[in-house]
């Protein structure tokens, strides 16, 4: 006789009972217990998913292998120049057997690299001691914070940890304005002959930029190559690298290995499932949040006319937030009723506010075509250093240096929309006919199910499919709206099985449970459950899966 299967999966338990599917009684029950899939379960933000270990370990692992690399890279140059008592053939050993040469260089660490920096900027050193003091700057090198997209300066690498008594870099860059960093950190060395006296502020307990030691690296070479004839400039770029290049070229002491793009974790469109979100500043996604927004508002139970959704659009545009008062104050009607409260904060559109604001393109930024303003944005977007961007800006687009330099200080949201750049064009285009979201979505679908075919339909027959859409709407809304709306466009649009398939919502419509007479075990479906990415319900399938490889 066929039974029924009832399972209860928890986060460390599976239940499970055996029925009768003619009597429905019990023919057997259990309960599977196993330890839960994460670390500290229960504790918030302090949940770490098994893998985390692994993972923190195996970053460890690249970290030192890294700088280990780093660190011969540093030696074969210093050795070659008479710069380390290193021998080649010690350093080789080191690369095959991985057992560091202490005795080797035993007094050469004996060296004090704080004194040799200080001395460095006034007076000649040896090539050994100019060797060391590279050496100790290629281990402590700073943070690597680029010239753009640094985030907000009021961050904790800027303003420190006062409860951890660890100073930011606003600090030591106002101590060393006159100075430099070695000279700064040397007088923070306990003096000698001197009883110790604790102080707060040490030499490593602080947050520092790789600018700053790559400009007082750059210094101290500049000043010693009066006395060394060893110290090319060619030399010079192996080691330390060259600022003053567009963009800088980094030597072996400052290399920083380009990060891996991430593109490809970006999320699908929910309504075109082969493009990815696009980016939050986008204009596309920006001008749609400020009609959605506009025609969501009304007055005395109306929506607005069509002059005060322009003011209300536009000032959305140039402000990058405003409380609703300011804005009711340039409708129509001031005075009257309307569905958000006059000291509501509403977030408007940074990124347009910003450049359409008088110190950088004013109100010139809208006479842009869409073509140029996509590309000004992009430039606004990728470019990573400062001042190549500010000489684009003046040669290509006629910016003064003023303006260039605060169209270069503007940091964009990097983080994704909900929707793709198409997704979000598509509706828009509904959006600025005065359509609210919803609706606009919908027919956003039906211009997407056409294609390029849109662009030959009058402008008779688009109103028409708007109202008609709209009627079908608000008579189905509640229940089938889908078959009406697929009905419609396939007797009056003559749209076929494929271009159905490209409505907004329509995949999910679709969408509905497939029963399988057995529970599938193979790799497929390991990769598939690896995607939930909830690693409580990753622990409790796998255990499922393993109890029914069983039978």
């Amino acid at each position: 006789m066929p039974n029924l299967l009832g399972l209860y999966i928890d986060v460390n338990s599976i239940g499970w009972s055996l029925l009768d599917s003619e009597t429905m009684k019990i023919k057997a029950m259990g309960t599977h217990v196993f330890s839960i899939g994460c670390e500290n379960f229960g504790s918030g933000k302090r949940e770490l998913s098994k893998k985390a270990y692994k993972r923190t370990k195996r970053t460890t692992r690249f970290r030192y292998q890294r700088n280990r690399i780093r660190k011969i890279k540093v030696l074969e140059l210093l050795i070659d120049h008479q710069m380390c008592p290193l021998s080649n053939k010690e350093l080789e050993a080191w690369k095959k057997e991985k057992q560091f040469p202490k005795e080797a260089l035993k007094e050469w660490f004996r060296l004090n690299p704080y004194n040799l920096r200080k001395k460095a900027v006034i007076e000649p050193i040896s090539l050994i001691e100019l060797g060391r003091i590279i050496y100790q700057i290629s281990i402590h090198r700073g943070f690597p914070v680029s010239e753009r997209n640094r985030g907000l300066r009021d961050n904790v690498m800027y303003v420190g940890l006062p409860e951890k008594n660890r100073f930011g870099i606003n600090h030591t860059q106002n101590q060393i304005e006159n100075s430099s960093l070695g000279i700064y950190l040397n007088h923070l060395l306990p003096e000698e002959k001197k009883s110790y006296t604790y102080t707060n502020e040490r030499i490593r307990n602080r947050f520092l930029t790789r600018e700053m030691f790559q400009e007082e690296l750059e210094n101290i070479w500049n000043f010693q190559m009066q006395f060394h004839s060893e110290l090319s400039l060619k030399l010079k770029e192996e080691l330390i690298g060259d600022s003053g290049q567009i963009p800088p070229k980094k030597g072996a002491v400052f290399f920083q290995r380009p990060l891996k793009s991430q593109k490809f974790r970006v999320g699908r469109c929910p309504y075109e499932p082969k493009k990815t979100k696009c980016c939050i500043s986008s204009l596309v996604y920006q001008e749609l949040l400020a009609y959605r927004w506009a025609n969501s508002l009304k007055v005395n139970g109306r929506f607005l006319s069509d002059q005060d959704r322009k003011v209300a659009v536009h000032f959305f545009m140039t402000h990058r937030r405003f409380n609703f008062g300011r804005l009711k104050t340039e409708l129509e009607n001031p005075y009257a009723h309307y569905n958000i409260k006059e000291e509501e904060s509403i977030k408007g559109s940074f990124v347009n506010a910003s450049l359409s604001h008088p110190s950088i393109f004013g109100s010139a930024w809208f006479e842009f075509n869409e073509r140029d303003k996509e590309e000004i944005w992009h430039c606004l977007y990728f470019f990573d250093n400062e001042q190549k961007l500010i000489s684009h800006m003046i040669e290509k687009w006629g910016l003064d240096e003023n303006q260039a330099a605060k169209f270069a200080a503007l940091q964009l949201d990097k983080n994704y929309a909900s929707l793709s750049k198409k997704a979000s064009g598509n509706i828009l285009y509904f959006l600025k006919r005065g359509v609210n979201y919803n609706l606009s979505v919908i027919l956003g679908g039906v211009k997407n199910s056409l294609g390029e075919n849109w662009n030959s339909i009058a402008e008779n027959d688009i109103q028409f499919i708007i109202n008609s859409v709209m009627k079908i709407y608000n008579e189905h809304k509640v229940i089938g709206f889908v078959p009406k709306l697929t009905a419609f466009l396939k007797e009056e649009m003559q749209l076929d099985r494929i271009q159905i398939k490209k409505l907004y919502g329509q995949q999910r419509s679709n969408e509905h449970s497939n029963y399988l007479n057995k529970f599938p075990l193979d790799k497929q479906t390991d990769k598939e459950i690896y995607n939930i990415k909830n690693p409580l319900l990753i622990t409790a399938v796998f255990q499922l899966q393993s109890k029914l490889r069983i039978y």
